[in-house]
């Protein structure tokens, strides 16, 4: 059974929807799925993973940029130390002496660069396990869209064609 609403009724209820809140939000929950009423909380929820992952990207490129730093710094020792071992070949000791230093340095690069390629792939894990779940609420958004269009598209081609069938009568 359809019901129609006269012109006046349905300005009354548009009327209540804007002046009445605990009326808008009873029509809300009766129109709109418990889905679609849970979108702003998980959508502050995505974006306060969101902000966190742009902070922890931001630190990322914070470190990788002190990481160049380091790595720039150490070509520049290597060549400066290559240059010293080229004027110094006879001094062998120093020589002895500076690459002990170079290897604690590079052990600890190693180590450093281990810790960073430990962090990268947590990173990467992370953002796939977050694109994944983008990938789903983007397909069940447009899912719920696509009903409700199609609905909506419905409902307004139903009504305007009992608008026309009384206000013009049957055709033939």
């Amino acid at each position: 059974m359809t019901t129609t609403l006269s012109p006046a009724d349905r300005q009354a209820f548009i009327q209540a929807l804007r002046d009445d809140p605990v009326f808008r939000e009873e029509a809300r929950t009766l129109l709109l799925t418990q889905e679609v009423l849970e979108l702003p909380e998980k959508l502050a929820q995505l974006t306060d993973r969101v902000d966190r992952f742009i902070a922890a990207q931001e630190n990322f490129n914070a470190e990788q940029r002190q990481f160049n730093q380091r790595v720039d710094h150490f070509i520049a020792a290597q060549e400066n130390f290559n240059a010293e071992q080229r004027q110094f070949n006879q001094k062998v000791d120093n020589f002895i002496a500076d690459q002990e230093t170079f290897n604690a340095e590079q052990r600890q690069f190693n180590a450093e660069q281990l810790h960073f390629n430990a962090e990268q792939r947590q990173f990467n894990a992370e953002q796939l396990h977050f694109n994944a779940e983008q990938r789903q609420v983007n397909h069940r958004v447009d899912a719920r869209l696509d009903n409700m269009d199609r609905r909506l598209g419905q409902s307004l081609g139903g009504n305007l064609e009992a608008k026309l069938e009384r206000s013009i009568g049957p055709l033939l």
